[in-house]
């Protein structure tokens, strides 16, 4: 190839380095077709475990992105043609490079899937853009068609990710948010919204997930290296114990029984700006709470659970509005998908709420109980 066409050659690549920079979390790979002659030559630079791997012919080269696009122009030079190919989650640039010319061409991927969803509802994680995911989910089969056992799991998660959009878009681009899935079980909820956040709202996030369980911690392992989000890690940990560096959100979906009590003590104990959960079965205090003149209430079990229910959760609350945060209880599905649909939120206001403290510690008294979010905060 001409020399003269080095320099912009040079000056293309090396946009591409700096747009990986940018957006290394959406990189995918870069495919490189060469030509001299009538000899074919083929490529790659693919990102693996974290190392960048480039080759072409015969020769192969490790290194980071600019090294390796340095080292593709004096290659590609060699050849009378070359195309280089570079692919980001939903979108393309494609470089062609001749002794005439050398230009450059944007142009947007959408999925090649046709995925159907179940219903008129506008998802906010799009079947037919988050494929790969869905997928790796276990929500999608391999030919786009929707699990039906999996229907109500993508509802739930999609749902979450609607009551929660409107206060992500409130937050900076320009800082890196970190996000906390206290009890991560499978880490649904956290694959799907690290997909939004990043590849719908453009934000810069990391996520950690805490879990006892070192099978699932595993699996999440591998199902964010498979999806190549380096911004994502997962812990095997009591979540009492575990020490965060920074919290900006903590989320946590159908954490049991006092699990839920641990990850909301967790988040108010490292300032988290943001707390969103979702409280699964209510145990501890189904045999403690006393309710005085009010006690044939709880004659019939099924009245006395659901009395429970709603003192366990109530007192949750009013424990986070004296930490200082403002808290709002929605119902976020249908009872008819899950009969554990209370989402709680609460955004920090920055200052400590004295009246609402003195009410929940009158509450204690009343029914004469000790959850375990009250042991935990400190």
């Amino acid at each position: 190839m001409n020399q003269k066409q080095k320099s912009k050659l040079t000056m293309l690549l090396a946009g591409l380095a700096s747009r990986y920079s940018e957006n290394e979390l959406y990189f995918e790979q870069t495919e490189i077709k060469a030509r001299s002659g009538n000899k074919d030559a083929a490529g790659k630079i693919i990102k693996k475990y974290d190392v960048l791997t480039l080759s072409l012919a015969a020769q192969t080269h490790k290194g980071d992105m600019p090294e390796l696009l340095q080292k593709l122009t004096d290659m590609i030079l060699g050849y009378d043609t070359a195309e280089i190919i570079y692919r980001e989650r939903g979108r393309q640039i494609t470089i062609i490079a001749n002794d005439k010319e050398v230009k450059s061409t944007f142009a947007e991927t959408p999925s090649s899937m046709d995925v159907k969803t179940p219903d008129s509802r506008e998802y906010y994680i799009k079947a037919d853009r988050a494929a790969p995911l869905l997928c790796e989910m276990g929500i999608l089969t391999k030919d786009g068609k929707i699990k039906n056992d999996m229907l109500r799991k993508y509802s739930q998660i999609d749902h979450f990710i609607e009551m929660a959009d409107a206060k992500l878009r409130t937050l900076s681009a320009d800082r890196e948010i970190t996000v906390v899935d206290a009890a991560c079980g499978k880490s649904y909820l956290s694959f799907a919204l690290n997909y939004y956040m990043r590849e719908e709202l453009k934000l810069k996030c990391k996520f950690i997930g805490l879990d006892i369980s070192e099978k699932v911690i595993e699996a999440s392992k591998e199902s964010a290296k498979r999806l190549n989000y380096a911004n994502m890690s997962f812990v095997k940990a009591d979540i009492c114990e575990y020490k965060a560096e920074k919290t900006d959100i903590l989320i946590s979906l159908h954490a049991c029984d006092i699990a839920t009590d641990m990850a909301i003590a967790f988040g108010i104990n490292s300032g988290a700006k943001l707390i969103m959960c979702v409280p699964c079965c209510h145990k501890e205090l189904l045999n403690k709470f006393n309710i005085g003149a009010y006690e044939p209430l709880k004659s019939h079990g099924i009245m006395k659970k659901r009395l429970n229910d709603i003192i366990t959760d109530a007192l949750r609350i009013m424990k986070m509005e004296a930490c200082g945060y403002k808290v709002t209880a929605d119902e976020y599905v249908s009872p008819t998908d899950t009969p554990k649909n209370l989402l709680i939120t609460a955004e920090y206001t920055g200052k400590a709420n004295s009246k609402a403290a003195a009410s929940y510690e009158e509450m204690l008294k009343l029914l004469q109980v000790t959850p375990t979010m009250e042991k935990l905060i400190r």
